[in-house]
């Protein structure tokens, strides 16, 4: 296969208007391009919204946008980890294998950060690696971490290390999390229709 696909999902339209939708994967396709191509995909990757729940082959990743009040890996895979903030990724064993479920909170942020945030989850996902694996010490701004950093901010920027190690992972199979998108439709629908307990 000549290129890598990223898929995103957003139920919730946190990366509406189009143009933002569109500034962020194009964002997203500068980051991965060079990564993809490295990896040995020479048409670089593709940056795809998901518009429905369908199976994802396990090379590729998914990344789920979500309101700032609902969180998929606390509601759907009934993880009450640590608190999500800019985004987490939840990496759990499943008969044997992990399954991964990335998600970022979209709210308040502009498309060049959803883009780094998003990134660095999809660094969690592939690279298998818990937030004290991928940014050991204190949760700051670490320009040698790059998009690893546990912080990030505008100034941060992907290094040659953020390249190359997920470059060298980028065909690794990740089985991503099954059924998000339905849950995700399911609660929409329960806002919509008013449902004061649609996130809880």
């Amino acid at each position: 296969m000549a290129t890598y696909n990223v898929f995103l999902s957003d139920v919730f339209g946190v990366l509406q208007p189009a143009s933002k939708l569109i500034d962020v994967m194009n964002r997203l396709k500068g980051f991965f391009d060079p990564i993809a191509t490295q990896a040995g995909f020479a048409d670089g990757a593709l940056i795809l919204p998901v518009p429905a729940e369908f199976a994802i082959d396990d090379r590729f990743l998914e990344v789920h946008f979500i309101p700032d009040d609902l969180s998929a890996i606390e509601k759907f895979a009934n993880d009450q980890g640590a608190p999500l903030l800019g985004g987490r990724t939840l990496i759990r064993a499943v008969n044997g294998s992990s399954q991964m479920l990335s998600e970022v909170r979209g709210l308040g942020h502009n498309a060049e950060m959803l883009a780094k945030l998003a990134f660095h989850e999809c660094m969690h996902n592939k690279l298998n690696r818990s937030g004290s694996q991928l940014h050991p010490g204190p949760s700051i701004v670490n320009p040698a971490l790059g998009l690893a950093s546990a912080e990030l901010d505008q100034t941060t920027v992907m290094t040659v290390a953020n390249t190359a190690e997920m470059a060298a992972a980028l065909s690794t199979p990740r089985k991503q999390w099954p059924g998000v998108v339905p849950f995700l439709v399911q609660r929409r629908l329960r806002k919509e229709a008013g449902d004061p307990f649609w996130n809880t």
